[in-house]
């Protein structure tokens, strides 16, 4: 369930057999009221919130979708295919237009695969000419699939590159490349990844 409460997303997980409340989460830029418009929840059950979110910086709002987890909590693990966004943080992605303008996401849906597709509108500077075109509105597409822990170059599948990305790595602290998320690369992550090896891999 979705809502707003205090110029906050409200996310909330319902049991579907009782009703019973499970868990509850506020989300905030902390700068201004922040809109929520549509939520999609996987089979896996994680939940997918779309909107947008305020930014004083530019003092308008940028498009912003949040993952949560099984148990409520902000996912760590992403992958996305088209425009990259801005300023991510934990389980949040934004997307900015060039002219700062009102940028959102209308609508949010999940396949039966896992897929996660978003569209909105996020508004662009345009040069035509010696024209510049301000303040036109450009049609936003995300698409989100399912990590599997060890794809490290995020093709969908745990395979030779992944494992030659870890080895490159070894021993360094990376985020990117830290399949178990404890901040360094070592024996444990390279054991993960040899567990899920082959996880996602067409025949």
């Amino acid at each position: 369930m979705l809502g707003q409460v205090a110029g906050d997303f409200a996310t909330y997980k319902h049991s579907v057999s009782t009703g019973a409340q499970q868990w509850k989460r506020a989300w905030g830029s902390g700068q201004h009221t922040d809109i929520p418009t549509s939520i999609a929840v996987l089979a896996s059950g994680h939940v997918y919130v779309a909107g947008s979110a305020y930014t004083n910086s530019t003092r308008n709002f940028d498009a912003v979708i949040l993952k949560y987890d099984t148990n409520g909590d902000l996912s760590t693990s992403w992958a996305g295919n088209g425009q990259t966004p801005d300023d991510d943080t934990v389980g949040v992605r934004r997307w900015n237009g060039n002219a700062n303008g009102n940028d959102r996401f209308n609508a949010i849906a999940a396949s039966a695969a896992g897929h996660v597709y978003a569209t909105g509108l996020v508004v662009f500077e345009t040069q035509a000419g010696n024209e510049s075109i301000q303040g036109r509105g450009f049609i936003l597409t995300a698409k989100f699939v399912p990590v599997e822990r060890g794809d490290l170059d995020q093709n969908g599948c745990v395979d030779d590159r992944d494992l030659a990305l870890l080895l490159e790595n070894f021993g360094a602290e990376s985020d990117r490349y830290d399949v178990d998320r404890y901040g360094v690369i070592d024996e444990a992550d390279l054991a993960e990844l040899l567990q899920n090896f082959g996880k996602g891999c067409q025949p």
